[in-house]
Parts: structure tokens; C-alpha cells; sequence
């Protein structure tokens, strides 16, 4: 569905009308992710938390493919507001270049991890172009993902949350 978009900076981009008030249920934010939605703290809660990261990822593998979808449609549009050397980038990249890979689409995920390249792309996208060589994707890609997902969130809501945000309410 994404296959035609470039993927590419455009200044007259933005996604102020998906905003909405973020939280630090990762499954809250996988649910606005998927309605379309981008949660104002997504970025934030990311950089102090890949486990964080990493629980949303897996709750938004166990929805539907049309909500994948809306998920990579959002992080896309969040990706075309980035100019090159915007440090948002490689964190919408991330979301989206794995949700790509669930949707059994490579080539998005590619395009999506070559937006980094003047960055330097984050470890978790050169793995990510890693599994694209491979050719592990679609539901191979969603099982690993699954698969780690239990954890990630147990990391998040009994060590992370309470130390980065410590007393705050979901």
C-alpha cells in the first residue's frame, strides 16, 4: 500500500492534526498508533526506554493488518517532516521500518532505513536492514517480535517506568 511513498523530507509535512496526548501505556500508544494517531511523548518515552519501544512493537504485531497500516502510515508521515539530520528521524524510523517488515513490505523498510543513512542509522535499524538481507519478514518477522515482547514489556513497567518516571500515572 505504502510501496509508491518517497519517503522523502517535505517541508509543507506535518502531522499536527494525528497528535494526540501521550502515555506511557505501551499499549495506549499502540492502540493510537494504530487508529492513526501519533502520541505527542512517543519519541521521549523511546530514547529513556527501548523496552518501551519495543512492548508498543509487539502489541502492534498482534493487531490487525489494516491497523499495521494506519500505524506505518502515521510514522511515515512523522518521517517526512524530519529533514535529514533531524534526530526524530531515526526514532519514527525505528516504528516504521519494523512495522514495514511485519506488513511483509522490504521495501518501504529499506527506504525507510536509507532516510538514516547521513545520520548514521541506530543499531536497531542496521539490524533491521540485517533482517531485510535475510529476507526474514511477514510472519517470520512478527513472531520475533512476539517473542520478546513479554519480556520488553515486563522490563518496562517493573524497571524503566518506575526509574525514568517514577510516580507517574499511566
Amino acid at each position: 500500500m505504502y510501496n509508491n511513498y518517497k519517503i522523502n523530507y517535505d517541508p509543507s509535512a506535518t502531522i499536527v492534526n494525528n497528535l494526540v496526548l501521550g502515555s506511557l501505556d505501551t499499549g495506549l500508544t499502540a492502540s493510537a498508533l494504530t487508529r492513526g494517531l501519533m502520541p505527542s511523548n512517543l519519541l521521549d518515552v523511546t530514547a529513556k526506554s527501548l523496552n518501551y519501544r519495543d512492548s508498543v512493537l509487539n502489541s502492534i504485531a498482534h493487531s490487525l493488518e489494516e491497523e499495521k497500516q494506519s500505524a506505518l502510515g502515521v510514522l511515515i508521515g512523522a518521517i517526512e517532516t524530519c529533514p535529514d539530520m533531524d534526530p526524530k528521524l531515526s526514532g519514527y524510523s525505528e516504528y516504521a521500518a519494523a512495522i514495514a517488515l511485519m506488513l511483509n513490505q522490504p521495501d518501504v523498510a529499506a527506504k525507510v532505513i536509507a532516510r538514516n543513512e547521513r545520520n548514521g542509522a541506530s543499531s536497531l535499524l542496521q539490524t533491521l536492514a540485517t533482517v531485510i538481507a535475510r529476507k526474514i519478514y511477514g510472519s517470520v518477522f512478527i513472531k520475533m517480535v512476539t517473542d520478546s515482547g513479554p519480556e520488553a514489556y515486563e522490563r518496562w513497567t517493573m524497571v524503566d517506568r518506575p526509574a525514568y518516571f517514577p510516580g507517574q500515572i499511566i
